[in-house]
């Protein structure tokens, strides 16, 4: 895993939103979609701990957290589906990233980088309206 760090620097993480734009605005957020999206800012954020700085590493939590929430509202089971099966789904993220290559992995991480930004500005009043306080 260490290996594809130098991969995902800030560069990579800013492209996300320009490749964005380019999909569909009209995917729908449902419960799956919101928990891949809340696995892999985890998952960046984990990976970030001794490359990024403090704030991005803050963002992406609060991002997670937020696509956690959101899965819990669409979990059918008032967020406890959600919540149990976080961390089987965070696992099964990173088991895939770790069987790929560099450059898959990079590219597999994109795609859902990219997803989670097409979803978030789709859904931004409900994504922002979130208060984690």
């Amino acid at each position: 895993m260490r290996l594809i760090l130098p991969v995902l620097s800030a560069a990579l993480l800013s492209a996300v939103p320009a490749q964005a734009q380019a999909q569909a605005e009209d995917e729908v957020l449902d419960y799956q979609s919101a928990m891949r999206c809340s696995a892999v800012y985890a998952f960046m954020s984990a990976m970030g701990e001794d490359e990024q700085d403090a704030e991005t590493i803050a963002a992406m939590d609060e991002f997670g957290q937020r696509w956690l929430i959101m899965a819990m509202e669409r979990d059918g089971e008032d967020g406890t589906r959600a919540i149990a099966e976080l961390e089987p789904v965070a696992e099964a993220l990173v088991s895939k990233v770790e069987e790929l290559g560099e450059a898959e992995a990079e590219a597999f991480l994109i795609d859902h980088l990219t997803r989670c930004d097409t979803l978030e500005e789709t859904y931004s009043e409900e994504f922002y309206g979130i208060d984690l306080e």
